[in-house]
């Protein structure tokens, strides 16, 4: 706990990667890369790890290494420890040769908490001329100052930036003139006087370790090739305008090649948000187990343009491609920001500046050729480091190519970090690919098998729902080649698509989601001419639009010409505007199957609470004591009241009372949504429909009311459940009042839809007091309130029954 680089908690510091904030973690840098002379700083902590020491060597002639130089931090000294920072090699000589290695690496962290040490820092000074006319001017000295690894990754994935590769003072380019291999330069920042651009004829980094200053540009005439372990540093300065400067380039003539086990590490500018572009004269080509790694490297905490203006708060979650999340633990919504088609920004961090999610840096691709991808292009968000602090948000990826190609084991990602304990998510980012249209379909294999995903988390790390979930980013694609009728190998997963001609509607004439999860815009006609089949934890998020013709009660539509199938773990996710009564409409020709495990989910997908401006006829008038209504009562004297109708059931329901606390989150859940699916065959649910309302807060929150289904058919069978519940009040306040279900069992689907086009004929429909089906119905509520008891949800079942007289 000793040094100008330690600190309580901290790994020990004493160099820092270029406009990288570790003040989470790690301690302070120190020290001049050119002159370095104090030794390394311990781990802060009683039992954190020594640093390295000092070594200072000066000799008028020629210093020959053979053997070995140390200057290496310990590692924390038990469980739970933080290492110690590298130490001090500085060498000064005429001229420098052997075989032998430089050493000056960070120790490691003990376990889940331990933190790890930075690399150290060494300085070589020798003769430019009388080094360069050696007949081996380039010594096979190693150098490494490589930061210590944690003692597990559960650190590692929260934080997601490790410790501080160390510094590198060389006097000329001499060194890095040639092909750089076998750890020659392992884990080290360059540092050369006058230096600000890398220039090669060819470069090949083997089983090397490097990063640039910040702000340095690469310039290779012909190929850059990365293999056998090796990395690349690239940290971008910062711009004037971040939509239309540059913060650092990597240009090559001819080829880039990024081999197995080798990464590309590009860093977005952490206040600024300036980026480094990647222009390819050639083909790029990235293997399996390898690829650019842009996690966290965008927006630091505090910084982005996706956050709300509350920006002292460790819960207002940060947007990029979509919003993010609302959390248990409340908290404000970040904006959406950035171009769909061009997206060149980094991702932004959580409002808070001490324990939120870093946002995830930007991937800026330029390639004359082909792209050919079995590897990973990655811009995930941070998740918060702390309980009850936000997520960052997904960053951006941008490959411009003339075609691609690759497999199944390729991934491009822009995740949105997770929340830490009850507090939001960070919104997905945006990924966009320009391939050339008439190339691509001109391929033997025009469509390649790889994924792509915004992904973001639907609850926080100790498992709860989301109050408001966050949005997922955004996919574009110049035309609809990957569009196919079969979407498998999860070539889609949790993506918002949007693509030219795919705005408003798709024809298919059949659809199999097989392991995609996909989001279609607002207000799409889904009209499938034959069977749709979702498998295989498959997903179909459907939005709908507001509407305000008369008679128009649907904002997007599904229709199925044949049979619709619903497999075990797979879901259509139907979502009603918020605050308009639009909903989603599900058609079904002939059958429709739901399967064991798998479902129908609208969940929190109805009307939803703002502050001052709670939507919904239904809606609760206080936070504390004012649950959601629709079905039944809200609970608590502020409970909203019920309406809607109990044979026809389409409107969505209401949130729970609304408050503005502290920072200006919300405390109400969000009201269930509405699903109406109408089949003319047999219906048959074994799994789960459920369009429950959502629960309040960690503090005080009331729940929001269950939702409306309408489920109608020739015949309804099955033993799964249909559900449409209240959601629960937190801390013993008010809950939200039960949903409606209704099941129309006997009719054929043209009678069924001209009853609904005679919307005042549903009153007249003769209630049995028995389900369709022999599974389970639910309109109730989660759990008793204090504040009075919200009321049941309404359950109509109308059956049509007939006699059959065969004479022979």
């Amino acid at each position: 706990d000793q040094g100008p680089g330690s600190g309580t908690g901290l790994g020990a510091g004493h160099t820092a990667d270029p406009g990288v904030e570790y003040a989470r973690f790690f301690g302070p840098a120190y020290g001049d890369p050119a002159d370095p002379w104090q030794p390394g700083s311990g781990g802060g902590s009683t039992s954190g790890g020594r640093g390295g020491g000092a070594i200072r060597m000066l000799a008028s002639g020629e210093i020959r290494i053979d053997g070995l130089i140390l200057a290496n931090g310990q590692r924390g000294l038990s469980t739970h420890h933080h290492g110690g920072s590298g130490g001090s090699v500085f060498i000064e000589c005429r001229t420098l040769t052997g075989e032998g290695g430089i050493e000056a690496d960070g120790g490691n962290g003990i376990h889940n908490g331990g933190n790890t040490g930075s690399g150290g820092r060494i300085a070589l000074h020798y003769d430019p001329d009388a080094q360069a006319a050696l007949p081996t001017p380039r010594p096979a000295i190693r150098i490494s100052a490589e930061p210590g690894n944690h003692g597990n990754d559960n650190r590692r994935n929260l934080e997601g930036i490790r410790a501080a590769l160390g510094s590198l003072y060389l006097p000329d380019t001499l060194l890095i003139e040639a092909d750089l291999t076998a750890k020659r330069f392992h884990y080290v920042t360059l540092h050369i006087p006058g230096w600000t651009r890398w220039e090669a004829q060819t470069l090949t980094l083997d089983d090397c370790v490097i990063g640039l200053p910040v702000g340095h540009d690469i310039y290779v005439t012909n190929n850059l090739t990365l293999t056998n372990n090796a990395a690349l540093y690239v940290f971008a300065a910062p711009v004037a305008d971040v939509l239309t400067d540059i913060g650092a380039k990597v240009e090559t003539g001819g080829d880039l090649r990024i081999e197995s086990d080798s990464w590309i590490f590009p860093h977005a500018h952490p206040t600024n948000g300036a980026t480094v572009k990647f222009t390819v004269g050639g083909d790029f080509y990235v293997a399996a187990d390898a690829g650019i790694n842009a996690d966290m490297r965008g927006y630091t905490r505090g910084f982005g343009p996706g956050q709300e203006a509350f920006s002292g708060s460790s819960r207002a979650t940060p947007g990029h491609g979509g919003r993010g999340a609302i959390g248990y633990a409340g908290g404000a919504r970040g904006h959406t920001y950035g171009d769909v088609e061009l997206p060149i920004e980094a991702g932004s961090g959580g409002a808070h500046q001490t324990a939120t999610g870093r946002g995830g840096g930007a991937i800026r691709l330029a390639v004359a050729g082909e792209a050919r991808l079995y590897g990973t292009l990655t811009a995930n968000g941070g998740g918060g480091v702390a309980n009850h602090f936000v997520g960052g948000t997904g960053g951006s990826i941008l490959l411009e190519c003339q075609t691609l190609q690759g497999g199944n084991s390729a991934l491009l990602a822009a995740h949105g970090g997770r929340g830490r304990y009850s507090a939001g998510s960070g919104g997905g980012g945006r990924i966009a690919v320009h391939y050339q249209p008439e190339s691509q379909a001109a391929l033997p294999q025009p469509v390649p098998p790889i994924r792509f995903s915004t992904f973001v988390y639907p609850d926080s790390t100790h498992g709860a729902r989301y109050m408001i979930l966050a949005e997922e980013g955004t996919l574009w694609l110049p035309d609809m080649l990957f569009i196919t009728e079969t979407l498998d190998q999860q070539r889609f997963r949790h993506v918002r698509l949007i693509i030219p001609g795919f705005e408003s509607s798709w024809e298919p004439e059949s659809l199999t989601l097989d392991g995609c999860i996909i989001t279609l815009p607002e207000g799409f006609i889904l009209d499938v001419a034959n069977d749709l089949i979702l498998d295989n934890d498959a997903g179909l998020h459907i939005h709908a639009a507001p509407t305000n013709a008369p008679g128009q009660r649907y904002g997007a539509e599904i229709r199925v010409g044949r049979d619709l199938r619903i497999g075990t773990n797979s879901w259509i996710f139907p979502q009603a505007h918020t605050s308009n009564a639009a909903i989603v409409g599900i058609r079904v020709q002939r059958n429709a199957t739901i399967e064991p495990g798998g479902g129908i989910d609208a969940d929190g997908r109805g009307y939803l609470g703002a502050p001052g401006n709670n939507q919904g006829p239904g809606a609760g008038q206080s936070a504390y004591s004012g649950g959601g209504g629709y079905g039944g009562k809200g609970g608590g004297a502020n409970g909203g009241v019920p309406y809607g109708d109990a044979a026809l059931p389409l409107e969505p329901g209401s949130p729970a009372g609304w408050n503005t606390w502290g920072d200006g989150y919300g405390l109400g859940g969000t009201g269930g949504g509405s699903i109406c699916l109408r089949a003319g065959g047999e219906l048959r649910i074994d799994g789960l429909v459920t369009a429950d309302g959502w629960h309040g807060s960690y503090y005080r929150g009331s729940g929001g009311s269950g939702g409306g289904i309408f489920l109608a058919a020739q015949r309804v069978r099955g033993s799964g459940e249909i559900r449409a519940k209240g959601g629960i009040g937190n801390a013993d306040v008010a809950s939200g009042g039960g949903g409606r279900v209704a099941v129309w069992h006997g009719l054929s689907l043209n009678k069924i839809e001209a009853r609904l086009a005679k919307q005042s004929d549903a009153n007249l429909l003769q209630h049995y007091p028995y389900p369709a089906f022999s599974g389970t119905i639910d309109v109730g509520w989660y759990g008793a309130s204090t504040a009075g008891e919200p009321g049941e949800g309404s359950k109509w079942f109308y059956t049509i029954r007939g006699t059959l007289l065969r004479i022979r």
